[in-house]
């Protein structure tokens, strides 16, 4: 793992995105999941036991005595299931090639961090970064939620200006707080 206190030599920046991934466990696309399996040189009778588990799924609705027509589930991994956190985990640690090196991913659950420390003038690949991971949620049919993402920049340039602290900023579902202590 990189040492991302070690802002040495000309790393004098630090640009930080927050994102939250919506409804994961519901959107995720099976044929895509199956695939990072297969990349994982998963071997093919487990795959099958996984395929065979995601496929041929339906869900309906009840409502008192009321139950709805039975529906096809074509996405997403199934509620309280043993392997869904297993399979999300699978998916969202495939993220991880499509980003620059440059680049560190921080993952939890459905919270995503990524951080680059940037050298000196030097134009950074924190946009491509970005770009990635829509890219990446596009291809298991995940979005992320704009309204949970926030965008932090850390310099150790000195300026006059004070900066304000920021209360309402949380990375992975903690926030940090004044005394370098986290809350949850």
């Amino acid at each position: 793992m990189k040492n991302l206190m070690g802002m040495e030599g000309d790393k004098s920046d630090m640009v930080s995105q927050d994102q939250n991934i919506m409804q994961p466990f519901d959107t995720i696309e099976h044929c895509r999941l199956l695939h990072s399996l297969a990349d994982l040189h998963v071997r093919r009778p487990l795959w099958l036991i996984v395929r065979s588990y995601l496929s041929n799924r339906e869900q309906r609705v009840k409502w008192g005595s009321c139950v709805s027509n039975s529906f096809p589930v074509s996405a997403g991994v199934p509620q309280g299931g043993l392997l869904s956190p297993l399979l999300f985990v699978i998916c969202i640690n495939s993220l991880d090639s499509y980003l620059p090196p440059s680049v560190i991913p921080v993952k939890y659950a459905d919270d995503l961090t990524i951080t680059e420390f940037l050298m000196g003038s030097l134009p950074g690949l924190t946009q491509k970064a970005l770009d990635s991971v829509v890219e990446w949620g596009q291809e298991f049919t995940l979005a992320m939620n704009g309204v949970k993402t926030v965008d932090m920049t850390l310099t150790l340039h000195t300026h006059t200006a004070t900066l304000p602290w920021n209360t309402h900023f949380s990375t992975c579902g903690h926030i940090p707080t004044q005394n370098a202590l986290w809350l949850r």
